[in-house]
């Protein structure tokens, strides 16, 4: 086993081929993981409109305070 330029570039070589055939497995799963988010993104829909809701109502809420509240010295 020498370090000749023909065995190193097939170790090269190797290495390369197997590096872009690990790419590649890891590639097919990603179509299951956009799927898996999309699921876990709708899942998450209800309870974050909930939320949204929930916020917007204390938000009108202290503006109508604030607005009571300069309303009443006649400002």
């Amino acid at each position: 086993m020498g370090n000749s330029p023909s065995s190193r570039a097939k170790q090269v070589w190797a290495a390369t081929l197997l590096s872009v055939m690990a790419t590649i497995a890891k590639a097919q799963d990603g179509a299951a993981g956009i799927s898996e988010a999309d699921s876990q993104a709708q899942s998450y829909s209800e309870p974050g409109t909930q939320l949204m809701y929930a916020i917007g109502v204390v938000l009108g809420l202290v503006g109508a305070v604030k607005v009571f509240q300069k309303w009443m010295p006649g400002q």
